[in-house]
Protein backbone atom coordinates (compact mmCIF):
# COMPACT_ATOMS: atom_id res chain seq x y z
CA UNK A 1 0.00 0.00 0.00
CA UNK A 2 1.77 3.12 -0.86
CA UNK A 3 2.10 6.65 1.21
CA UNK A 4 -1.01 8.37 -1.11
CA UNK A 5 -3.68 5.51 -0.15
CA UNK A 6 -2.58 5.18 3.44
CA UNK A 7 -3.38 9.19 3.42
CA UNK A 8 -6.43 8.89 2.04
CA UNK A 9 -7.36 5.84 4.64
CA UNK A 10 -6.49 8.53 7.05
CA UNK A 11 -8.95 11.16 5.38
CA UNK A 12 -11.83 8.44 4.87
CA UNK A 13 -11.21 7.70 8.80
CA UNK A 14 -11.52 10.86 9.93
CA UNK A 15 -14.78 11.73 7.79
CA UNK A 16 -16.11 8.88 9.16
CA UNK A 17 -15.49 9.92 12.86
CA UNK A 18 -16.68 13.46 12.45
CA UNK A 19 -19.80 11.62 10.97
CA UNK A 20 -19.70 9.92 14.30
CA UNK A 21 -19.22 13.04 15.81
CA UNK A 22 -22.69 14.49 13.85
CA UNK A 23 -24.61 11.69 14.86
CA UNK A 24 -23.63 11.39 17.82
CA UNK A 25 -24.67 14.57 18.66
CA UNK A 26 -28.08 13.97 17.39
CA UNK A 27 -28.35 11.11 20.08
CA UNK A 28 -27.33 13.27 22.74
CA UNK A 29 -30.19 16.04 21.85
CA UNK A 30 -32.64 13.34 21.65
CA UNK A 31 -31.44 12.09 25.69
CA UNK A 32 -31.72 15.18 26.43
CA UNK A 33 -35.40 16.14 25.51
CA UNK A 34 -36.48 12.39 26.27
CA UNK A 35 -38.19 11.06 29.42
CA UNK A 36 -36.53 7.39 28.64
CA UNK A 37 -33.78 6.87 31.18
CA UNK A 38 -31.18 5.49 29.19
CA UNK A 39 -31.46 7.87 26.48
CA UNK A 40 -30.71 10.64 28.99
CA UNK A 41 -27.65 8.80 29.81
CA UNK A 42 -26.42 9.70 26.23
CA UNK A 43 -26.47 13.47 27.32
CA UNK A 44 -23.84 12.82 30.03
CA UNK A 45 -20.54 14.33 29.18
CA UNK A 46 -17.27 16.86 29.63
CA UNK A 47 -17.07 20.26 28.04
CA UNK A 48 -13.36 21.48 28.16
CA UNK A 49 -11.80 24.34 26.41
CA UNK A 50 -11.35 28.27 26.43
CA UNK A 51 -14.42 29.23 28.73
CA UNK A 52 -13.91 33.18 27.60
CA UNK A 53 -12.97 33.97 23.90
CA UNK A 54 -9.73 35.43 23.45
CA UNK A 55 -10.34 38.71 21.94
CA UNK A 56 -7.44 41.13 19.94
CA UNK A 57 -8.79 44.33 19.13
CA UNK A 58 -6.21 45.89 16.61
CA UNK A 59 -7.78 48.52 15.99
CA UNK A 60 -8.66 48.15 12.03
CA UNK A 61 -9.94 45.05 12.81
CA UNK A 62 -10.83 42.30 15.99
CA UNK A 63 -10.16 38.93 16.14
CA UNK A 64 -11.68 36.46 18.86
CA UNK A 65 -10.25 33.05 19.20
CA UNK A 66 -12.03 30.28 21.19
CA UNK A 67 -12.49 26.76 21.12
CA UNK A 68 -14.77 24.96 23.17
CA UNK A 69 -14.96 20.44 22.91
CA UNK A 70 -18.40 18.57 24.71
CA UNK A 71 -17.70 14.87 24.72
CA UNK A 72 -20.94 13.13 25.95
CA UNK A 73 -21.68 9.31 25.26
CA UNK A 74 -23.89 9.75 22.51
CA UNK A 75 -20.83 11.12 20.66
CA UNK A 76 -18.72 8.40 21.98
CA UNK A 77 -21.39 6.06 20.74
CA UNK A 78 -21.88 8.01 17.13
CA UNK A 79 -18.00 7.30 16.69
CA UNK A 80 -18.37 3.75 17.88
CA UNK A 81 -20.86 2.94 14.96
CA UNK A 82 -19.34 4.70 12.75
CA UNK A 83 -15.81 3.00 13.01
CA UNK A 84 -17.69 -0.51 12.90
CA UNK A 85 -19.54 0.90 9.54
CA UNK A 86 -15.68 2.43 8.61
CA UNK A 87 -14.34 -1.31 9.19
CA UNK A 88 -17.24 -3.00 7.37
CA UNK A 89 -17.08 -0.49 4.46
CA UNK A 90 -13.28 -1.02 3.84
CA UNK A 91 -12.65 -4.61 3.72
Amino acid sequence: MGKSMERRNVGEFFLFLIIGFVLGGFLTSLGAESNVRWLQVLNYGYSFGMLDPCVIDLGVMTVTLGLSIRITFGSLVGCVITSVIYRKVMQ
